[in-house]
């Protein structure tokens, strides 16, 4: 559906995000919170609103030449948990990596990226990749059969 609707849906995953951590659903959230809650709002919104652009914007890109149409919906999902881990790890360090709580999870930097990346980042990706191709492909199947058809030319 594009770069906005992706921006837009990025928002209401960041929305959601916040909300965890407001209301105590999420332990690593209430902490943030604790620490600094403007920061919180910024690296639970800005990454996750820049995410669904940028995944937008590459599935827009490769739309366009995929002659199967599989590549494009499997390059954007499994993009969308690349981009979202990487934006969200580099603000986390940005805005909180010089608190004792986030250096209370290693020694060093990269120990902690090891930590917070590792089993997390790949199990998303690979689920993503799997579990967002099929959704997608099915959404884009849908939406060309019922929405596109029904728009005045």
């Amino acid at each position: 559906m594009g770069p906005s609707t992706g921006a837009f849906l990025g928002g209401v995953f960041g929305i959601t995000s916040f909300l965890q951590a407001v209301f105590g659903l999420s332990p690593f959230g209430v902490a943030l919170l604790q620490i600094n809650p403007i920061y919180l709002f910024i690296l639970t919104m800005v990454p996750r609103i820049l995410m669904g652009w940028l995944v937008g914007l590459i599935f827009k890109a490769l739309h366009k030449i995929d002659k199967t149409k599989i590549v494009s919906y499997a390059v954007a999902s499994l993009s969308g948990a690349v981009i979202n881990t990487v934006l969200f790890v580099g603000g986390l360090f940005l805005l909180f990596g010089n608190t004792d709580y986030i250096r209370s999870f290693g020694p060093t930097v990269p120990t902690i990226i090891a930590l917070l990346v590792s089993l997390n980042a790949a199990l998303e990706a690979a689920i993503s990749l799997v579990v967002g191709t099929a959704v997608t492909k099915a959404l884009g199947a849908y939406y060309d059969r019922n929405v596109r058809k029904s728009k005045p030319v």
